[in-house]
């Protein structure tokens, strides 16, 4: 199963609150979650926004900009694994949280968001 804790989409230079309650069918069943940051790179690899799907962009206008975009590569990064058990949504949430930050900005998160 995939879930984007964050409940939205973002330009990718930032991670917004994850929601706990999204951990929960990982603990109750005992699964590690498997911590990915997405991100995207230009053809000079520089960040980029090409595939940012937010506001009020459309479907069609998000996909036309990443067809359009020569030389975007998606990064993958498997930022951690947090084990669950004998943890709760709050503590699990918390450690995926400053997993992806660190993958997604470079830097330990200033606070912790969960």
């Amino acid at each position: 199963m995939a879930v984007f804790p964050e409940g939205t989409t973002t330009l990718g230079y930032l991670v917004q609150t994850f929601y706990p309650a999204l951990m929960q069918s990982a603990i109750d069943t005992r699964q590690p979650v498997i911590c990915i940051a997405l991100s995207y790179l230009d053809a000079a690899g520089n960040p980029s926004t090409a595939a940012a799907y937010v506001g009020e962009d459309t479907l069609a206008g998000c996909l036309w900009r990443i067809v359009r975009s020569r030389g975007l590569r998606a990064v993958v990064c498997h930022a951690a694994t947090v084990e669950t058990a004998e943890s709760d949504r709050r503590q699990v949430c918390s450690q995926a949280y400053n997993a992806i930050a660190w993958a997604v900005t470079g830097a330990a998160p200033e606070l912790d968001r969960a």
